[in-house]
């Protein structure tokens, strides 16, 4: 099969290659970014370009970077269609308004949305979960926005970054206790009363939600279940360890 030109370039048709960013209001505003458009046409011979991409390219350097932005000589606007968007393998230009590109990035820092916020209430999602997945977030900013959009595709990075910034719901404190009476002795019937209390937290193993004690690192499921044992070297769920204690009845 022959290869395609390596050509990347923008296309300001609204709504399909040209999308308008929003404001704190879910509304669209008159500032838009580009979704890349790949050519399929044959490159010359002599280039890993088409003629009409080479052409592109070759405009480009009529023009200069000033601060990160394209100008012409004179200073003025150019039109980002008429010009090479660098090629497949390469990064995305400063200059560039494509999704992505180092400009994109900055607009979503400025607070400007790639897509209308979510709103959760109508969007059904469970505000508790969402913090149980962030209680258990690794790493910098930049990748728990990427895990958390992940984890719920519904939000937008503008979404994310701000649900990281709010406190958590705190877990409510589960209180194990021998809710029944447990005889010890069969032949004495000796009644134990005690309420024996103990914190956990909220943990995701393999992608599933558990509690987990970490003075015995056991793991419970969300029924308050006993599973095993939560290996944090090596930050697996280990199923061979029975309970070392009798099993209780929880009241949460």
């Amino acid at each position: 099969m022959a290869a395609s030109c390596k050509g990347r370039t923008v296309s300001d048709i609204k709504g399909k290659y040209y999308l308008p960013f929003y404001d704190e209001n879910n509304q669209p505003l008159k500032k838009y970014y580009h979704i890349p458009v790949y050519c399929n046409n044959k490159p010359l011979s002599t280039s890993d370009l088409c003629g009409i991409c080479s052409e592109k390219e070759r405009k480009l350097l009529t023009y200069i970077i000033k601060e990160n932005i394209l100008k012409n000589p004179n200073g003025s606007s150019v039109c980002h269609p008429s010009v090479l968007h660098g090629k497949i393998d390469e990064p995305i230009p400063v200059w560039s308004h494509i999704e992505g590109g180092i400009w994109f990035k900055k607009m979503l820092q400025k607070e400007y949305r790639k897509e209308p916020e979510l709103i959760m209430t109508k969007k059904g999602i469970d505000e508790k979960k969402i913090n149980e997945v962030i209680s258990n977030l690794k790493g910098k900013k930049n990748q728990k926005i990427e895990a958390l959009c992940k984890e719920f595709p519904e939000l937008s990075i503008n979404a994310a970054s701000k649900l990281l910034k709010k406190p958590p719901i705190p877990i409510e404190s589960i209180i194990i206790s021998l809710q029944d009476k447990c005889y010890i002795d069969e032949d004495n019937k000796k009644n134990v009363d005690d309420i024996k209390e103990i914190f956990i937290k909220s943990i995701t193993i393999s992608g599933k939600s558990y509690y987990y004690h970490v003075e015995s690192s056991k793991v419970y499921t969300k029924d308050y279940i006993y599973v095993g044992r939560y290996n944090t070297r090596e930050e697996i769920l280990e199923i061979d360890y029975a309970d070392s204690d009798t099993e209780p009845s929880f009241i949460v």
